[in-house]
């Protein structure tokens, strides 16, 4: 699955600008009314090997900081066509968060919003909020406010159903869409607590398209709420929506 509810999905590496991301408010990060070196960043991204690192502020190379349309701060590699570029949204549990969008040159377009801890000049990554690949957890519209942490995370079928109802039996990929380009929805996220959720596709095929078992099912299934105003739904409707697929696609066809 691409996104869990314990919110330890991340696939992080370094960097393609296709942005992949609608973060609300983005500003660099100042320690002492001076941004903080790309270079350090860029080198506290979640990956296993830099998990543990600590880097010196004072000591990190000078990377030239480029902003595009909608604000973001970051670099782009072009040699290795990698990009990372991140907004600062604030202090959190004793750490400043960051959302961060990366690619390492690969198909991966990866999202994620990190906690960083500060002590003196030193930065140590401290955890992982939430984030992905595109349709697999990745993240949008992120912000902190009054000290509370809100995003969209993208789902794919596979997610959306298994949001509603952990105990939907089905494969995901074989039975139900789950790649990285197959996103249906949008799970709108309160720190660790599940606001709703909004169905994003507004005219999905009536056929399922890659042969998974249940995805034209789910497809006509998806189209009707849509169609009778149920793309915006609370976590009561979408449970209900995860078991009517259930009893639709999955019971009647077995």
């Amino acid at each position: 699955m691409g996104f869990r509810l314990s919110l330890g999905v991340c696939a992080s590496c370094l960097i393609t600008l296709v942005v992949a991301a609608k973060a609300a408010e983005r500003t660099p990060w100042l320690i002492g009314g001076k941004a903080v070196p790309l270079s350090c960043l860029a080198a506290l991204d979640d990956s296993d090997v830099k998990r543990h690192q600590r880097v010196d502020i004072a000591k990190c190379h000078g990377v030239p900081p480029d902003t595009v349309a909608d604000g973001k701060t970051g670099f782009i590699n072009r040699e290795e066509h990698s990009y990372f570029y991140y907004s600062h949204l604030g202090p959190k549990d004793g750490s400043d968060l960051l959302f961060v969008e990366t690619s390492g040159g690969g198909s991966g377009l990866f999202s994620e919003i990190i906690g960083i801890k500060r002590t003196g000049n030193i930065l140590q990554y401290a955890r992982n909020y939430a984030g992905g690949d595109r349709c697999n957890g990745g993240i949008s519209s992120a912000k902190l406010a009054n000290g509370q942490l809100s995003y969209d995370v993208s789902l794919t079928p596979s997610d959306l159903i298994l949001m509603g109802d952990k105990n939907a039996k089905f494969r995901p990929y074989q039975d139900l869409a789950a790649g990285a380009m197959n996103c249906v929805a949008d799970l709108h996220m309160r720190d660790e607590t599940v606001m709703g959720v909004t169905l994003t596709e507004r005219d999905l095929p009536a056929t399922g398209g890659s042969g998974e078992t249940y995805q034209a099912c789910f497809n006509d299934f998806y189209r009707r709420a849509v169609i009778q105003g149920g793309a915006e739904m609370n976590v009561a409707q979408l449970q209900a929506f995860a078991k009517g697929f259930v009893r639709t696609c999955i019971v009647k066809t077995r």
